[in-house]
């Protein structure tokens, strides 16, 4: 066939593709087409289904009391009241060298690594991850993220709760706690 194209059984020559593949032009119009929008900051209950650009939002800086390669920043992306009636997302990145501290959640978690390579560990193994690694952590199973590559290791958690907590061994600077959790949270 060549430079045929075959479409639902029928046969395409190049002509045909150009004229029905072709870009539809725009008649001129007075104002140009309105930009789209990069949200930034939490999702808002009217906006739940656009977009966010994660990559905008402003990391929490966090590190162990006294543990010098427990550091990481971090975002929440929806919860409760902000974007998500059922779930929390956070997004959050390791530098090289360091991680995320041991801890529990209270909650189902889900990771997703989306660039660089670390290690997962629990208590009872550890396991190589990078892009492409998604992991399931059970409520109160104890473990660390750490990053063993030379890039930003970046990661999505997904829990199955829009409100819940995690206790970490290491106190959590700058909020001076053992326990961090979703902003909706009491306590």
């Amino acid at each position: 066939m060549g430079a045929d194209l075959v479409i639902d059984h029928t046969v395409l020559s190049p002509a045909s593709r150009r004229a029905i593949f072709a870009p539809q032009r725009r008649e001129a119009t007075a104002q140009p087409p309105e930009r789209p929008r990069r949200l930034i900051g939490f999702a808002t209950p009217t906006s739940r289904q656009l977009p966010v650009a994660t990559d905008a939002l402003p990391r929490l800086q966090l590190y162990g009391a006294g543990v010098p390669n427990v550091r990481w920043q971090g975002v929440f992306v929806a919860y409760s009241g902000r974007g998500a009636d059922q779930t929390t997302t956070i997004v959050f990145e390791i530098a090289p060298g360091n991680r995320l501290g041991w801890r529990t959640d209270q909650t189902e978690e889900t990771q997703d690594i989306v660039a660089g390579t670390g290690e997962l560990r629990r208590d009872d193994a550890t396991f190589p991850v990078g892009p492409g690694s998604e992991f399931v952590l059970p409520t109160n199973v104890r473990h660390d993220l750490i990053n063993t590559g030379t890039e930003i290791l970046r990661c999505i958690a997904f829990f199955g709760a829009t409100m819940f907590t995690q206790k970490f061994d290491e106190l959590m600077q700058p909020v001076g706690s053992h326990v961090l959790g979703t902003p909706n949270r009491d306590g």
